[in-house]
């Protein structure tokens, strides 16, 4: 039931079509089924202007290079809930931040999500247990 509502909000908080926002993708990592927070951050950002593709639960990292190369988004959420999931996608979000580098702003977020890790910092991500919003990117 949470889920639904959330989608819902999702859905109908959106900006509509032709209208200029800037857009994220927002994911669960590979590995994690733990949906509520990472849409709930969805639509935080839809609350604040921003027009979110959600990827869903348990999204493989070749989804999400897809999903960039097709949305060109401006950030990139990847939700973690447990050190687990974290762990196991770790090398993973590494390589696909190496890859995008630049392109887009990209977030590893979530209860999993640890407080530092130099190599991912180095790759350009930013890593936090808890919610602040991408920059919005200039006009």
């Amino acid at each position: 039931m949470v889920r639904e509502r959330l989608l819902r909000l999702l859905s109908d908080g959106s900006p509509p079509p032709g209208r200029a926002a800037p857009e994220a993708l927002v994911a669960c990592a590979p590995d994690d089924f733990h949906e509520n927070g990472a849409l709930t951050v969805a639509v935080r950002l839809v609350a604040l202007g921003w027009r979110v593709t959600w990827l869903g639960a348990a999204t493989p990292l070749g989804d999400l290079d897809k999903a960039c190369r097709t949305r060109r988004p401006h950030a990139v959420l990847v939700s973690a809930t447990t050190d687990a999931s974290f762990a196991a996608c770790r090398e993973g979000l590494l390589a696909f931040a190496r890859r995008w580098a630049g392109a887009f702003e990209l977030r590893v977020g979530g209860g999993g999500t640890p407080e530092q890790d130099d190599e991912l910092a180095d790759a350009g991500v930013q890593l936090s247990r808890h919610w602040s919003p991408p920059k919005t990117p200039a006009a």
